[in-house]
């Protein structure tokens, strides 16, 4: 997939729909795949409202619980 935007709506879409999550949920949980793939992908995530809002927070998908997660600190090493 070549655009990481595409790649959010599609996670987003399919977890809401598909996954049974409410939207928030589908979002937050698209999030975190999509750093995932744009890690992996040596690409830049996209340039949202959404995505600017949690750029300061380390956010992991958690293959064992299936879902977005904080980590516990920030990027910057300041809560």
């Amino acid at each position: 997939m070549d655009d990481a935007l595409e790649f959010f709506l599609e996670r987003a879409a399919i977890m809401q729909y598909d996954g049974g999550k409410d939207l928030a949920d589908a979002e937050f949980a698209a999030l975190s795949r999509t750093r995932v793939y744009c890690e992996r992908m040596g690409i830049t995530q996209p340039k949202t409202d959404y995505f600017a809002r949690f750029r300061l927070y380390r956010i992991d998908w958690s293959e064992s619980e299936g879902r977005g997660v904080y980590v516990r600190e920030t990027v910057d090493g300041k809560f």
